[in-house]
């Protein structure tokens, strides 16, 4: 599993964008949280980026 840490998301259910987690397995994104806690395959930590 991927998780991306940290980044400023941009939905199509909010105006404005938040800081949240993204946990990915097998090429699908399965949560999608202010903070992701637990073990996993790579860690990308997207502070200060866009996602």
């Amino acid at each position: 599993m991927l998780c991306i840490k940290n980044g400023t998301l941009h939905t199509a259910v909010s105006k404005e964008p938040v800081l949240a987690d993204i946990l990915i397995d097998a090429g699908k994104i399965v949560e999608i949280a202010p903070q992701i806690n637990g073990s996993f395959e790579k860690v990308i930590d997207a502070s200060g980026l866009d996602v």
